[in-house]
């Protein structure tokens, strides 16, 4: 009878080799990680604001209705669609009525807890071509609480930036500066001042403030 020789298996990989397949979860795990770096890479702004400026007016001492103007110039760096936005902040109904020039209203998306309106400048732009847009948005019951406030939220480089905010007669803030987020300057006080009807207002500007940041005043 033939006996069945049972034969032991033995290990033929080399060291090499093992050494070399311990390291592919490690390079899976990089690969990974530049894949993401590379989707959340900074993106160049389709457009620089060569200015840009807020001016608030409250209509009535109890803050129900007030009017925010932006006044918006803008430099194309890339010849794509020409797409402006529009971010806007804080209580009440913000959108009670819009008015634009310089564009075409295309609608308004939520991201998270601001609205953003999306502007159209009507016709591709050339690299380096200049545009403006000013905004009319009335506001009802925005600015009712002890504090407000007005932000500009700078999504692209810009050269100046103003604020303003006017207030009716016998409405005198009691104290206001500038705040910035992330916090990367200390907050900057405001004083009050007069226009030529005596009634109090704000005013602030700045040159070259710093991207992805908001200013809030």
């Amino acid at each position: 009878m033939e006996h069945a020789t049972q034969l032991n298996p033995t290990n033929t990989t080399s060291p090499a080799l093992s050494d070399l397949s311990s390291l592919i979860p490690l390079l899976e795990r990089c690969v990974l990680a530049l894949v993401r770096l590379w989707r959340h890479r900074p993106q160049p702004s389709s457009y620089d604001n060569l200015r840009f400026d807020l001016s608030l007016t409250i209509h009535d001492r109890a803050g129900r209705r007030a009017t925010l103007r932006r006044l918006q110039t803008v430099r194309f760096r890339t010849a794509e669609p020409g797409i402006v936005r529009d971010v806007a902040w804080g209580e009440g109904k913000q959108f009670a009525d819009y008015r634009v020039s310089g564009a075409d209203f295309v609608g308004v998306r939520e991201e998270g807890p601001n609205k953003v309106a999306l502007l159209d400048i009507r016709r591709r732009p050339a690299r380096n071509e200049h545009a403006s847009v000013a905004i009319e948005r009335s506001i009802s019951d925005g600015f009712l609480q002890e504090r407000e406030y007005i932000e500009a939220e700078l999504e692209r480089p810009t050269k100046a930036l103003r604020m303003r905010v006017a207030f009716p007669f016998g409405c005198m803030p009691r104290s206001a500066r500038v705040e910035l987020s992330p916090p990367a300057r200390s907050s900057v006080t405001v004083p009050v001042e007069f226009d030529a009807a005596g009634n109090p207002e704000l005013s602030w500007s700045t040159q070259h403030p710093l991207q992805n940041t908001r200013y809030r005043l």
